[in-house]
């Protein structure tokens, strides 16, 4: 059975005022949830000053679950060519607060390339900026897929590709955090040693391996291709003879003959 990698959750505001006490739980229970912390900043200014009352209560809901949750804040920006505002342009409060947690997540997934970082906003720009940064253990989804996840514990289609996608060149798993990495080291030379003292293990995998080289090698789609390629090698051989014979029939004449496939057979002798 292949190991997944370790998911990191990264939540913005929208993310936290549009789920619950309950949900708040649940995610823990999915992967290690971070905020930002202009995020929980902006919580807190919420549960003074929010214009809804409802948000205003659902901030101050989170802010009491917070100490005691095991979530933890995060200040591991990184800059990029991507996520870099406009020379002189004047960015709204929103628009910075979406730009550093866009930052905070680039530079998770750096910090932690063997985790998989999931941003989890509302703000469907952000999330398709994201997609531009072109980055292997870096998705972002909407809160409503959250929940989803959450509930019925089937991850987004986007998460359980990027963990397969992923999953081949996590090893020992053991990068979720910075500390560990030197483990999962360790541990992954370990199982090689161990498995070099026992060829005969390898063996079974060997013969696979050859086995599907082979099956590749005489696949249908490769036959059907070779045979393609003589056929038209053969067109482009019969296309240089006739132009040949038209060219310089002469020489053409004495080469053909000369060929020993073409030779008339000799006449028996009349008696």
């Amino acid at each position: 059975m292949i190991s997944l990698p370790p998911c990191l959750l990264l939540l913005d505001v929208s993310a936290v005022i549009t789920s619950n006490l309950a949900d708040w739980q649940q995610f823990a229970r999915i992967g290690r949830c971070l905020l930002p912390t202009v995020v929980l900043d902006d919580i807190k200014d919420l549960g003074d000053h929010a214009p809804e009352p409802e948000t205003s209560q659902k901030a101050r809901e989170f802010l009491r679950f917070y100490p005691n949750s095991g979530w933890k804040t995060t200040q591991s920006a990184a800059t990029h060519p991507a996520l870099q505002p406009a020379e002189g342009q004047d960015l709204s409060k929103r628009s910075r607060l979406a730009l550093v947690v866009a930052q905070t997540a680039y530079g998770l997934a750096r910090s932690y390339p063997d985790a998989l970082v999931v941003l989890v906003s509302n703000d469907q720009r952000l999330i398709q900026q994201l997609k531009t940064l072109d980055v292997n253990n870096l998705v972002g989804i909407p809160a409503s897929a959250m929940l989803q996840w959450s509930r019925t514990k089937r991850r987004p289609v986007v998460v359980s590709h990027q963990l397969q996608a992923m999953s081949p060149g996590t090893g020992a798993l053991a990068g979720s955090t910075p500390s560990r990495a030197g483990t999962g080291g360790s541990a992954s030379a370990l199982a090689s040693d161990t498995a070099s003292r026992r060829p005969s293990a390898n063996r079974p995998s060997a013969v696979a391996s050859s086995r599907s080289s082979v099956q590749r090698a005489f696949s249908p789609s490769r036959l059907s291709s070779l045979f393609f390629n003589l056929l038209t090698l053969s067109a482009i051989a019969i296309v240089a003879l006739v132009i040949w014979k038209i060219l310089a029939p002469q020489s053409f004449d004495r080469l053909w003959k000369q060929m020993p496939v073409i030779q008339q057979p000799a006449q028996p002798r009349k008696k």
